[in-house]
C-alpha cells in the first residue's frame, strides 16, 4: 500500500514555529541545552544538558504539535 503525502499548509507551518519559538524555544529550555555538552559535567551550570539531536527532536516534536493543533482549529467543522 502507497504512503500518501499530504500537503503542507505554509502559513499554519510557519505560525507553528513562530509559537514555538516565542512560547517554548526562547525560554527555560534554551537554557538547558546552552553551553558545552560534556558527559562529565552532567547537571553542573553553564554546560549543556540537551544534546543537539535531543533539542531538534524536542522542537521537531513542539511544531508538529503545534500544526495539527492548528490545522485543526482551521479546519473543523
Amino acid at each position: 500500500m502507497r504512503k500518501r503525502s499530504l500537503a503542507i499548509d505554509s502559513i499554519l507551518a510557519k505560525e507553528a514555529k513562530s509559537i514555538i519559538a516565542l512560547a517554548l524555544r526562547n525560554g527555560p529550555l534554551e537554557d538547558l541545552h546552552a553551553g558545552v555538552n560534556f558527559p562529565r559535567c552532567a547537571g553542573k551550570q553553564g554546560c549543556s544538558h540537551l544534546t543537539n539531536d535531543e533539542m531538534k527532536l524536542i522542537m521537531k516534536s513542539a511544531v508538529n504539535g503545534m500544526y495539527k493543533l492548528l490545522w485543526l482549529k482551521t479546519h473543523s467543522s
